[in-house]
């Protein structure tokens, strides 16, 4: 029960459980944790397939797609931690971080692992789970401030610059990508 305290303590109470978990070296535990939460969100995602997921089950079939969600999200979730741990490290090094990468990026697979979990439970509800995905959203990008600002011991708005400025430049190739894909069709 201690392990689904840890989800419990960062969604309620991240500041002060963040700042204890902020000096893990546990790799493990981290895997361990994004695994589970993948599995989780696995089952969930296969039992109450969001709309998009349909057209997979109606083409692999009930049993193959629930495998395939058992396999491939927990996969998903520790690739998107470590492309995530890894981006993040160098932004925060960047921008004068003096923590180390092996702590952060535990603190991030505790982050990612409850909001993973809620974000496949949001996604499922009809009508308004966009909305409430985004506010999940919203809300893991505050944690993610405050794990980050106790790992590299920097402030606030460092904290916020260090995940604002990879995701504006990912924005910013995503829209010069489709303007290339619009343009390239004209010609």
């Amino acid at each position: 029960m201690a392990f689904f305290q840890k989800w419990i303590d960062v969604l309620t109470s991240p500041k002060k459980n963040l700042k204890k978990e902020s000096k893990s070296k546990k790799l493990n535990e981290a895997l361990l944790h994004l695994v589970i939460a993948g599995l989780i969100a696995g089952i969930i995602s296969a039992l109450l397939p969001a709309t998009e997921a349909e057209a997979l089950r109606g083409a692999l079939g009930g049993g193959a797609f629930f495998v395939t969600m058992l396999v491939i999200t927990p996969l998903f979730f520790i690739l998107f931690w470590a492309v995530s741990s890894a981006v993040l490290y160098v932004f925060a090094r960047a921008l004068a971080g003096r923590g180390a990468l092996v702590p952060q990026a535990h603190v991030i697979a505790l982050i990612n692992a409850p909001f993973g979990v809620l974000n496949a439970l949001v996604d499922v509800v009809p009508t308004i789970g966009g909305v409430l995905s985004l506010l999940v959203s919203l809300w893991s990008l505050w944690v993610v401030t405050l794990g980050l600002k106790e790992v590299h011991r920097y402030s606030t708005g460092r904290a916020v610059l260090t995940w604002l400025i990879p995701l504006a430049l990912l924005l910013l190739i995503v829209v010069f990508l489709v303007l290339l894909g619009f343009f390239g069709g004209l010609v």
